[in-house]
């Protein structure tokens, strides 16, 4: 009942978000991707998101909260097809992540996308966080020309 009450809300949030005037970063992820939170899988609560942008991701940020305090600090993370060697996620299929979060912490009840790279090369989201994800991807190329190099 939990699960439901959250998407509720999430869907209804999304609805009044894209009425808004100036289209934020935020209301662009909630129309590119749907977010399902399973509070009940474990060791960890999951996260199910959806590729509903019609283009291919090949790596976002995550970030997690409550949506009674927004406040609250969650450790946020990054999934990267690249760097842990999956497959993209196409249009309209899904990947389950762990919602990872010290045990002495609640629960967070809101998980978003707040940035992406496709596949195309378009990006949406704070350039912190797409600059972060394309550093990452150069140090592991970097690590692969260091190993190669080592190996001759």
């Amino acid at each position: 009942m939990k699960n439901i009450a959250a998407i509720l809300f999430i869907l209804i949030a999304t609805a009044w978000a894209a009425s808004a005037t100036r289209v934020s970063a935020q209301s662009a992820a909630q129309t590119q991707f749907r977010v399902e939170i399973q509070l009940t899988a474990q060791p960890w609560p999951k996260a199910i998101v959806t590729n509903i942008s019609g283009k291919t991701l090949t790596a976002c940020h995550i970030e997690k909260s409550l949506i009674s305090d927004p406040k609250q600090p969650f450790p946020s993370f990054d999934w990267d097809s690249v760097i842990q060697g999956a497959p993209p996620l196409e249009p309209n299929n899904a990947i389950t992540l762990n919602l990872r979060f010290p045990q002495t912490d609640p629960v967070p009840d809101q998980v978003e996308v707040v940035a992406a790279i496709f596949a195309d090369g378009s990006t949406f989201g704070p350039d912190d966080f797409i600059n972060r994800m394309l550093a990452a991807r150069a140090q592991r190329e970097m690590e692969y020309d260091q190993t190669v190099t080592f190996i001759q």
